[in-house]
This record gives C-alpha cells, sequence and structure tokens, in this order.
C-alpha cells in the first residue's frame, strides 16, 4: 500500500471514531432523558392512584351526605 493510502484510510478511521464518540454522547444523553422519563412517569402514576383514593373519599362523603339529608328530611 503506498504512503498516501494509509493516511487517507487513517483519516478516514478518525472521522469514523469522531463520530463515534459524538453518537456515543447522544446515546448518553438520550438514556439520561429516558430515565427523567420514567422518573416522571412514576410520578404521575403515583398522583393517579392518590386520586383515585380522594375520588372514593368523596363518593363516600357524598352518600353519607345524602343519607344524612334523608334522615334530616323524615325529621322535619
Amino acid at each position: 500500500m503506498s504512503e498516501d493510502l494509509l493516511r487517507e484510510i487513517l483519516q478516514e478511521l478518525r472521522g469514523v471514531k469522531s463520530e463515534l464518540v459524538f453518537l456515543n454522547q447522544r446515546v448518553g444523553k438520550l438514556e439520561e432523558g429516558q430515565a427523567r422519563l420514567e422518573e416522571s412517569y412514576a410520578r404521575l402514576e403515583g398522583s393517579y392512584v392518590r386520586l383515585e383514593g380522594s375520588y372514593a373519599r368523596l363518593e363516600e362523603s357524598q352518600v353519607r351526605l345524602e343519607k344524612a339529608q334523608a334522615r334530616l328530611e323524615e325529621n322535619q
């Protein structure tokens, strides 16, 4: 192989290495973003569960209120 061809191949390999470094950095950032999304989703799920509990308590309170109103009407 000629020396010029070897230099050209070496230059091409350096370019490929630079691209790989860049892509590895991007993959790292994407993985960090995915981890943040997963954490946000877990918090959202927790909020939803708490909201369901609050709604259930609200329904129970509504039933108790309706019963109390019925007793009040009976006593009047």
